[in-house]
């Protein structure tokens, strides 16, 4: 963000009936973090971290307060898993919260907050480090809803990586045939038969599935 604004917070992502809240925008000089999915870290100076939304992800840490040093820094942002840590003394931005693990990925860290002296760490799941040096901040990595780093002082925030639908089902359970009589195994499939009265039980049943 710049140093007398936000960053601007993501756009929800909608699926079907579900809704993924963006992330909130960390705040910018004196700029308390904003709400989102996960909230925005605190900027620069005694600011606080933007709150999550509860079921989505966390809250943003709170920068490092007020001292006798001239820099400040900032919080990180919340991840999915977990809050972002605040910024401590002396110039150390905090660290990103990690995001969740799915199918062994992670998705939805936070960005870890700028500062003088050393930034914050992004967190797992895309999270951009922080900047400690002049210049634009690092962007969230593309396809993992992971957060943009703080910027140092008036440096321009990274951007929010897009987001990912992810889309878990339940597999088909193995056929089964039922019927009163003796059931056949064959591989994870099972056979129950039944013979009409007046037929021969002296005969071979065969049953075709698909996939095989």
């Amino acid at each position: 963000t710049d140093r007398l604004g936000w960053g601007g917070t993501g756009d929800n992502s909608i699926f079907g009936t579900m809704t993924a809240i963006g992330g909130g925008g960390g705040g910018g000089y004196e700029k308390d973090g904003n709400p989102g999915g996960s909230g925005g870290g605190g900027g620069r100076k005694d600011s606080a971290g933007g709150a999550g939304t509860g079921g989505q992800g966390h809250d943003g840490g709170d920068s490092e307060p007020q001292n006798s040093h001239n820099y400040h820094g900032g919080g990180g942002g919340g991840g999915a898993n977990e809050d972002g840590a605040d910024g401590i003394e002396p110039n150390i931005g905090g660290d990103g919260g990690d995001g969740l693990e799915y199918f062994g990925s992670y998705y939805g860290g936070g960005g870890g907050g700028g500062a003088k002296t050393t930034a914050g760490v992004g967190g797992l799941g895309g999270g951009a480090d922080g900047k400690a040096s002049s210049g634009a901040a690092n962007s969230g990595t593309p396809c993992t809803g992971g957060g943009g780093g703080g910027a140092r002082i008036a440096g321009a925030g990274g951007a929010g990586g897009k987001g990912k639908v992810i889309i878990r089902y339940v597999a088909v359970p193995p056929l089964q045939c039922y019927s009163e009589v003796t059931i056949k195994q064959e591989g994870s499939y099972s056979l129950k038969a039944v013979a009409a009265i007046t037929a021969s039980l002296n005969k071979t049943l065969t049953r075709t599935v698909s996939p095989t």
